[in-house]
């Protein structure tokens, strides 16, 4: 294992200590599974069918790349949305708690994320 590849796996277990829901999403990644064919997984993943468009993959294929360099091996394409569904709730949840009330509309919603 690459010096690099190793730091990226200890930051992203130091990472799990302060977001919990990183936790088994970095065992994921420290663990060593067999070589050849599809790594075993830690917890059940459930498949979905998911209709998206040609901007939409290209940008679901940009976070790919993003979260690939940052994790030092290339997550799937669930992994990536999953990733994005979490930092999303925890961004949403962090933002909320300093809000009196939470947002009545999705431009009030939108208007949440474009002020991080």
């Amino acid at each position: 294992m690459k010096k690099s590849d190793r730091m990226k796996k200890e930051s992203l277990l130091k990472l799990s200590e302060r977001y919990p829901w990183l936790a088994m999403y970095a065992a994921s990644f420290a663990s060593t599974g067999k070589k050849g064919g599809r790594p075993s997984t830690l917890f059940p993943r459930s498949s979905y069918s998911l209709r998206l468009t040609n901007g939409e993959n290209k940008l679901v294929d940009e976070w790919q790349k993003i979260f690939s360099g940052l994790l030092g091996k290339s997550p799937s394409r669930g992994e990536t949305v999953g990733l994005l569904a979490w930092l999303a709730r925890e961004r949403y949840e962090t933002v909320i708690e300093a809000q009196d009330a939470p947002p009545e509309s999705l431009e009030e919603l939108l208007n949440i994320f474009k002020g991080m």
